[in-house]
């Protein structure tokens, strides 16, 4: 998505175009489209919009991240891959354990970027400055577990998080930090953009997800009761 012209990009794995629809025209029954090439086929699990000169791909079949100009030429890749443990891993193991288990979070500003984990919690962080992606650091939080391949065992390890937010200041996560999918989740941690912890908030309700206004330092969540209901409240940051 792309807020500042209203339109949404989607592109098919394989395919080397992008197609994009103007989200402005739907209040006259329509909605435009247009089409962008590539110089070589998109083969990424995300697309996102860094800024108005730069997207970012996420899980490439050539590399791990790509970099790309505001015509969609490519500028620059990355294939940093984190160690899951402190023994020597296997590449192989390592582009299984990531793909099959990793969501990507953009800085708003679109300087850095977060690629976070489900199985266990590693969060890796990465800069983009002057045309370059490079890793900046890693933190570890829940170890995972998985298979020798490196495919996650879902059932047998700690899930890492159930919904996250950034801002330009902070990264803000409701840990799971157990086996189980659907424990009830009370805590909002905070974490700077280098990882490091910050604060932690006790909301009291079972977190579903939440959005950050820091400017009116106002929280919002979604939270679930105890018949399974869904409810919107804030607190104060």
């Amino acid at each position: 998505m792309d807020y500042e012209t209203k339109s949404m990009y989607v592109g098919s794995l394989n395919q080397s175009r992008i197609t994009i629809f103007q989200l402005d025209s739907l209040p006259w029954g329509k909605v435009n489209i247009a089409e962008k090439r590539l110089r070589q086929p998109l083969s990424s699990t995300a697309f996102f919009r860094l800024d108005p000169d730069h997207y970012l791909t996420t899980y490439n079949a050539y590399s791990r991240f790509a970099l790309y100009d505001k015509n969609l030429n490519l500028i620059d890749s990355c294939t940093h891959y984190s160690p899951i443990t402190t023994q020597i891993t296997p590449e192989k193991v390592l582009e299984n354990y990531y793909f099959y288990c990793s969501a990507v979070l953009i800085k708003p500003d679109g300087t850095k970027f977060l690629n976070f984990t489900h199985c266990g919690a590693i969060l890796e962080f990465f800069n983009i400055q002057q045309n370059k992606i490079t890793h900046s650091n890693t933190s570890y939080i829940y170890e995972p577990t998985y298979k020798a391949d490196g495919f996650p065992l879902w059932q047998e390890s700690i899930r890492g998080w159930r919904t996250v937010y950034a801002t330009d200041n902070y990264i803000y996560i409701a840990l799971n930090g157990t086996k189980d999918l659907e424990t009830r989740i009370e805590k909002l941690s905070v974490f700077d953009w280098q990882g490091l912890p910050i604060r932690q908030y006790d909301l009291g309700v079972n977190i579903m997800d939440i959005i950050i206004d820091e400017s009116s330092k106002t929280g919002y969540v979604i939270y679930r009761d105890d018949e399974y209901e869904y409810h919107l409240g804030n607190f104060d940051l």
